[in-house]
């Protein structure tokens, strides 16, 4: 995905293509709270929790978005 692309609203996709935006965002996220983390400890744990079930929320919501 090109990051200077933004759809119009009228597009059948633009709420599934938003919030696969906001799944990235998330699993950017995710990655983040462990790529410095020497251990899993409880806070590093959370955090990538956190992330990980935003991540499934947005793609629950684009999945939920799409014509089946």
């Amino acid at each position: 995905m090109e990051d200077d692309f933004n759809p119009s609203p009228a597009w059948d996709y633009y709420l599934p293509w938003h919030s696969l935006h906001k799944v990235q965002a998330s699993l950017d996220k995710a990655r983040q709270s462990v790529k410095y983390a020497k251990s899993l400890d409880e806070s590093a744990s959370t955090e990538l929790d956190k992330n990980i079930d935003a991540a499934i929320k947005y793609l629950e919501k684009a999945k939920s978005s799409t014509i089946n």
